[in-house]
């Protein structure tokens, strides 16, 4: 259960958050441009140029997948547009949802490729993008 209610609620686990910078993950209201941060010059070199990246929602459609995901150690399973062989993204986290009685997580995907409803395949499973917020 302590995994599931913070993704539920759209939360973050630090280590979700490994790898990523605050735009790719909805989090750049947060910073505080007037103070002097570590990483603030490539934070404003990000915020001018765009993130290449972007932490999206998903549910597996599937009550039975073996989906490795980066929350258990690794780089978690790449993801696939259905119909290509191109990665372009990973599964960041897939936990099983109490509330809703489904499989969902997050991806990390390359910005602009989905948008919610699409369909995408990891390992050969059926999952389907969503927002971020499942409760």
């Amino acid at each position: 259960m302590a995994w599931t209610l913070p993704t539920e609620a759209g939360f973050y686990y630090m280590k979700d958050l490994a790898q990523t910078n605050p735009f790719e993950v909805g989090m750049d209201g947060s910073i505080n441009w007037d103070k002097d941060l570590v990483g603030k010059k490539a934070l404003l070199k990000i915020k001018e140029q765009g993130s290449k990246r972007e932490m999206l929602g998903f549910e597996c459609l599937e009550d039975d997948y073996l989906i490795k995901s980066g929350h258990l150690g690794g780089a978690g399973e790449a993801v696939y547009l259905d119909g290509y062989e191109e990665e372009v993204g990973r599964i960041v986290k897939l936990v099983y949802s109490y509330v809703k009685d489904v499989n969902n997580g997050y991806i990390l995907a390359q910005k602009g490729v989905f948008k919610p409803g699409d369909h995408f395949r990891a390992r050969g499973h059926e999952c389907v993008i969503t927002e971020r917020k499942w409760i």
